[in-house]
Parts: C-alpha cells; sequence; structure tokens
C-alpha cells in the first residue's frame, strides 16, 4: 500500500510522532476531543493522540497545503472491516472554505485505488451541522438517523 498522496492542492502523509505538536490545532478542532483542549490543551492533546496512534485498526493521514500548512487530518477506521470507517478533522482556520469536500473526493477515490475500498461508512454527531452539510454534498447516503447519524458513501467519487 502506498503511503503518501501528493495533488495539485494537498501533500497526505502517514501520520508521525513528529506531527504530534501540529496536531494540537486538529485536536482543538475536533468536534468532541475539542472540548476536553478547551479546558486543558495538554491532556487533550494527550488524550487525542494516544487515542488516534494506538489503535491498530486505523490508518491516521496528516493532510497538509502545499503552502506546507496543515489542514488536518484524514483516517480509516476498522481497516480490517469490509466496510472502514471515515474520520475527517479540518483545522478552524481553514473550516467553510471548500477544503473537506475536494479532500474527501480526492483521497477517497485514491483509497478505493490504492486500498480496493469500495464503500466507506460514516458517523455523524446528529448536532454536528457542518459535517451534516459536508456529507449531503458529497450525496452520502443515509442509513439510519439517531443522536448519531450513519451514512456511507459509494467509492469511486464522481
Amino acid at each position: 500500500m502506498e503511503q503518501e498522496y501528493h495533488s495539485e492542492l494537498f501533500d497526505i502523509r502517514r501520520v508521525s510522532e513528529n506531527d504530534k505538536e501540529l496536531f494540537r490545532e486538529v485536536a482543538k478542532a475536533e468536534y468532541l476531543f475539542g472540548r476536553l483542549y478547551d479546558v486543558e490543551p495538554d491532556i487533550g492533546l494527550k488524550v487525542y493522540w494516544e487515542s488516534m496512534t494506538e489503535d491498530d485498526t486505523e490508518i491516521n493521514y496528516s493532510v497538509f497545503l502545499k503552502n506546507g500548512d496543515l489542514l488536518g487530518r484524514v483516517a480509516l477506521q476498522g481497516i480490517d472491516n469490509k466496510f472502514p470507517e471515515l474520520a475527517i478533522i479540518i483545522v478552524k482556520q481553514y473550516q467553510g472554505q471548500g477544503y473537506g469536500e475536494l479532500l474527501l473526493k480526492e483521497w477517497l477515490n485514491w483509497i478505493c485505488t490504492t486500498m480496493g475500498y469500495h464503500r466507506i461508512n460514516i458517523r455523524i454527531d446528529s448536532s454536528n451541522t457542518r459535517s451534516i452539510k459536508l456529507f449531503q454534498k458529497l450525496k452520502a447516503i443515509v442509513d439510519r438517523e439517531e443522536d448519531l447519524i450513519y451514512c456511507h458513501l459509494d467509492l469511486p467519487m464522481e
């Protein structure tokens, strides 16, 4: 499996130990961990980093813009399942500018080609309106709605 993806907009590579301090902005922007980070930044980063890097069934990627700025993180969780689950966090500075949609269209097609996945599951907190709007734009198929919205994307994307 390839470890890196490069396009006109993005440089994406597997998360490395050197990224930990960069991930302060990612932890801060993450929908649930961000609340802990706002109260105790060092503890929030530690808990976020450990939860992200200690799971062998996850593949986490750091996403950079071509100018070198960290845009955020994308991940596949449950890679040992037939349909892994997607995680995406865009740092606050870049939210609402269309990067999430562009990133997912490129990256998920790359995931389809390199790993052979043809479906990605998504879980969204029903109060996370930004994520709901993003996945509506991407035409995610809703499987069920509760406190969490369970949906999926078929790959490759158009």
